[in-house]
């Protein structure tokens, strides 16, 4: 067994999914130790917060807290799924200022195998890749995040 330092990465957050619904959370903890987190629900929120090193991670996050309480919503079905309902959400938790701010997010739907990629605060314009594609690269292929909308 090899052990990494995995200082440098306090940050980051690793969210890991299948098409059958099962998702993952892998980040390094605030020990040096590798935390894998799931939450039990048939959705998976990640912002910049550090679920496992954070003190003021989910619940208590208010970004945490409103993509999950508007994302239950449509769960429990008393707000339609649509392809507006999503960026709305994502608007409404991005970070617009400081040194945290929202470059991009994305959302994936494992049904159709697609990714949704929104660029800085362009919610209404995105760029959809298909997961298949994207897997079946033989090597690296960059992106650059602001030229990918037209």
């Amino acid at each position: 067994m090899q052990q990494c330092n995995l200082s440098d990465l306090s940050g980051a957050q690793f969210p890991f999914t299948d098409r059958r619904g099962g998702m993952l959370v892998v980040s390094p903890g605030s020990d040096g130790e590798v935390v894998f987190q799931r939450s039990g629900r048939s959705y998976e929120v990640v912002a910049n917060t550090n679920e496992a090193t954070s003190a003021h991670a989910m619940p208590y996050d208010r970004r945490h807290q409103t993509a999950n309480d508007e994302l239950q919503r449509i769960v429990d079905g008393a707000t339609p799924c649509s392809a507006e309902q999503l960026p709305s959400i994502l608007s409404r938790v991005a970070q617009r200022h400081g040194s945290s701010e929202t470059s991009y997010s994305y959302v994936f739907d494992l049904t159709n195998g697609l990714l949704y990629l929104y660029a800085w605060h362009e919610f209404s314009r995105f760029t959809c890749f298909r997961i298949s594609e994207l897997l079946d690269v033989d090597a690296q292929v960059f992106y650059e995040i602001g030229g990918l909308h037209p």
